[in-house]
């Protein structure tokens, strides 16, 4: 398994996959900031349409993940790169799950829907809730056990380097992904999710390991690829019987749609980024290289914000409009950074662990 993981000099760093994350985490932010307080039935072309293009971001950070993981395999032996995800992924998840956590099992155990949790054990509803990730207040962490499989999984993953034939793989995976679907809240099929990423993870690998010849083409042919998307969005708004993810109860149920539109459009979106990022440097702003800077502060802590402005709005609903949720998503990254920078200024060394920056 070592020889998967060799020991070479660092790798270059590829600014546009960069300022790629910094892009990823504004689409979960927006796609987050749909929810909560606001009322969109006055609105609801307008909820329906943003639903259509920014749910199932998730795709973008899986893919980046893969890519990454790919590009980066000769930094680590396979023990450095346990060591380094349990130390800067793990460790955040562990320490940024207790406020949610904490606040579902003593205060509101009633959010949980699953019989586990309501256990008279506290110890075995806490690890039930790690182990899940999205039975709490902060749904979003249900990312993290999905991801922490994943990379359980990279000695597996890492021998399609060494035969690249076994790329063709992901054909049958991708369409498995297709029909399994996403689970609704609360999130906490974990085994479900890791056949629905997986095949996104192996994509971001190939796109890495064919880098000159495939972002290459996405590079010439962008403008192409943002029609296809369009196309795509325009048929899903207009003819299908859903907006945003495909979310269905069990796997393979297809009383709503066979076909996820959001997994293939989130994966052109992939591709339309690196072919539009390489082919103007000048989309490369300061501000997604910090929101890139401090994107997993913002992954685990945006719901916190979201939570505090409904405890300082109260527990009304709020008529939802465009401006409205700009402003809230505008709130939550602003002050996810701020976390970012203090926690960096106070822990030092140590703030990739506590807040994740």
């Amino acid at each position: 398994m070592k020889s998967h993981f060799p020991q070479k000099g660092l790798p270059v760093t590829l600014p546009y996959i960069h300022t790629f994350r910094g892009i990823a985490i504004i689409f979960i932010v927006l796609g987050h900031a749909l929810y909560f307080q606001f009322d969109w039935s006055e609105h609801t072309f307008a909820f329906n349409l943003l639903k259509d293009v920014l749910s199932n971001g998730t795709v973008l950070f899986v893919f980046i993940s893969g890519y990454l993981f790919k590009h980066l395999h000769g930094r680590y032996t396979l023990s450095s790169y346990y060591k380094n995800k349990f130390k800067n992924l793990v460790l955040p998840y562990l320490i940024l799950s207790v406020p949610a956590i904490a606040f579902t099992v003593l205060v509101a155990p009633s959010f949980s829907q699953l019989a586990v949790f309501h256990s008279e054990s506290i110890t075995l509803q806490v690890l039930s809730h790690y182990l899940v990730g999205g039975a709490h207040v902060n749904y979003a962490l249900w990312f993290m056990p999905m991801i922490i499989v994943v990379i359980l999984l990279a000695p597996l993953l890492a021998t399609i380097f060494s035969s690249p034939q076994r790329y063709w793989l992901v054909l049958p995976l991708l369409v498995l992904s297709l029909l399994i679907h996403r689970s609704p809240v609360p999130i906490v099929d974990v085994p479900r999710h890791v056949i629905y990423f997986i095949p996104v993870f192996i994509i971001g690998m190939w796109v890495n390991d064919c880098r000159d010849q495939v972002e290459g083409w996405l590079e010439r042919n962008c403008f192409g690829l943002l029609l296809v998307v369009l196309a795509l969005i325009a048929y899903q708004f207009n003819f299908a019987d859903y907006h945003g993810s495909l979310l269905t109860e069990h796997a393979f149920d297809n009383k709503r749609w066979l076909f996820d539109f959001e997994l293939i459009q989130k994966l052109l979106f992939c591709g339309l980024f690196i072919g539009l990022l390489r082919r103007y440097e000048s989309l490369n702003l300061r501000v997604f290289d910090i929101l890139a800077r401090y994107s997993f502060t913002i992954f685990f802590c945006h719901i916190y914000i979201f939570v505090l402005i409904e405890i300082i709005v109260g527990h009304q609903q709020v008529e939802g409009n465009v401006l409205l949720w700009l402003l809230r998503a505008l709130i939550a990254l602003s002050m996810c950074c701020l976390i970012g920078f203090i926690g960096q200024k106070l822990f030092g060394r140590y703030s990739r662990q506590i807040v994740a920056s």
